[in-house]
């Protein structure tokens, strides 16, 4: 029994031995070594590097058995240790970021223990007020605040559409609070967020904010092609639309001038139009597709030679224009036609315009005289022939009738779209104080076209935007207590 008892004793005090060779014996809520832990004070054996989440990476040199380790915080403050450990290097986390004392040491072989400082880096707080603006068909602008003063930059990420999936897509560095985004896809929604980082890792995302590209340009209409269509007499237009993203299609006509101009707008997806106004002229028409970013190119030009087939002098009335057309069977020697008109209440007739004849020709001609901006009232219209050796003669008299307008009203401007003129017409019961004012899309007033007393009926007002920029704009008439907006688009 003595036997055991001894053996006991000496198992247990080898134990004892081995366990105070092996654990460095770091402990406690004061820094360093303490009990029979570490002796003897060595430099340079203790490294530390901080990495990722606050943690300290400490490696011991010199050491054959388990190592310790402890941080100290600025305060004097143990804040994570590890009395023993087999792995070397190890690991201790701090509570926050700051800068540490590390204590680490060994027992074997010789009880030794160093001393080093770490800095460890918060990660950076996360940056706000995230705007993206769309400024082309593939460009969109970033521009976010930087809340942090301790980033290595910023990661910028983005997805297609608000249900698709985020994916960095660039990083910028420290204090750059700007980026612009190119190579885009138009008509296109894309979203995005933004964090900050440094070593210590990443903040925080921003907010998230989405922009649409504008659209592509329109591809170019095909095969535009003219027909004669003489009862009512007309051109019918029609083409291809050979895109998907036009707001609609502008067309235009050359004239005997030689010079195209716009005629009238059709919507997206529209491939026919009529144009009435014609006369005994050949004709040239081309169109092109438009959207919010621009025009397409022109389609193939459309000819189109008008034969004149029309009646004998008639009037119609539309609005305030009075369309006269008249027919010759024959004509000899014939310099033209004053075209003539009277107010009923008046004994004076007032010389509208001149229209050249066709000198001498056996095959039948037609004319036609359009008088615009007449006021409401009863007139009479008529025609002087004039030979070239002065010698005249008068047609027969029209009485036409001009109505007043019902009711108040603004219409339309046209064209619309317009470059950089159009006209805007507006009708008046009753003699009224008119004033007509265009605003931009902000609301702000930018020019007033009407100020005064106008009569009764149809008025057109010219408007000038040549020093203004493509964009939408209001106009608005008020009249007594009538008052009305329309929209208009600039397309420069």
């Amino acid at each position: 029994m003595k036997t055991i008892g001894v053996l006991t004793t000496v198992l247990f005090v080898m134990m004892i031995v081995s366990l105070l060779q092996s654990e460095p014996g770091f402990n406690g809520t004061s820094p360093g070594c303490s009990g029979s832990g570490c002796h003897t004070l060595v430099s340079g054996n203790v490294t530390a590097t901080a990495i990722a989440n606050n943690q300290v990476l400490i490696t011991v040199t010199g050491a054959s058995g388990n190592v310790a380790g402890e941080l100290v915080n600025s305060s004097g403050q143990v804040v994570a240790v590890i009395n023993t450990t087999s792995s070397n290097p190890f690991i201790l986390t701090a509570p926050s970021g700051g800068t540490y004392t590390v204590n680490a040491g060994y027992k074997s072989p010789s009880r030794r223990y160093g001393t080093t400082s770490v800095d460890i880096e918060i990660t950076p707080t996360a940056p706000s007020l995230l705007n993206s603006t769309t400024i082309t068909s593939t460009f969109i602008n970033l521009i976010w605040t930087d809340n942090s003063i301790s980033e290595d930059g910023f990661k910028i990420e983005r997805k297609t559409t608000d249900t698709g999936t985020y994916s960095e897509i660039a990083s910028v560095g420290a204090n750059v609070t700007i980026y612009n985004n190119t190579g885009l896809t138009g008509g296109t929604q894309y979203c995005y967020r933004v964090r900050s980082y440094n070593t210590a890792g990443n903040s925080a995302y921003s907010n998230e904010s989405c922009s649409t590209t504008y659209p592509d340009l329109p591809n170019v209409p095909l095969n535009l092609i003219a027909n004669l269509v003489q009862n009512p007499l007309s051109v019918e237009l029609s083409w291809i639309d050979n895109s998907t993203n036009e707001f609609g299609f502008i067309i235009e006509k050359e004239t005997a001038t030689e010079v195209f101009s716009v005629i009238d707008t059709v919507a997206a997806n529209i491939s026919a139009y009529t144009d009435l106004s014609v006369t005994n002229l050949t004709y040239n028409y081309r169109i092109r597709a438009y959207n919010t970013n621009g025009f397409s190119g022109y389609s193939n030009v459309a000819q189109v030679s008008i034969p004149v087939e029309l009646t004998s002098f008639i009037a119609n009335v539309s609005s305030d224009k009075v369309n006269l057309t008249w027919k010759t069977a024959t004509e000899t020697n014939n310099s033209g036609f004053n075209v003539e008109r009277k107010n009923v209440s008046s004994n004076d007739w007032y010389t509208l315009t001149f229209v050249n004849g066709f000198g001498t020709t056996t095959e039948p001609q037609s004319y036609s005289y359009n008088d615009e901006d007449v006021s409401a009232g009863k007139y009479l219209y008529r025609l002087k022939q004039l030979d070239f050796n002065g010698v005249c003669e008068y047609s027969d008299e029209i009485e036409v009738i001009v109505n007043v307008p019902d009711k108040f009203s603004l219409n339309q401007n046209y064209p619309n779209p317009f470059n950089p003129t159009t006209a805007i017409e507006f009708q008046l019961p009753k003699e009224s104080f008119v004033t007509l004012k265009i605003y931009n899309i902000l609301g702000v007033e930018i020019a007033m076209l009407v100020n005064e007393q106008k009569q009764a009926g149809i008025h057109k007002i010219s408007f000038n935007a040549s020093e203004l920029s493509s964009g939408l704009y209001i106009y608005k008439i008020s009249a007594g207590k009538f008052e009305q907006t329309r929209k208009m688009m600039l397309l420069k």
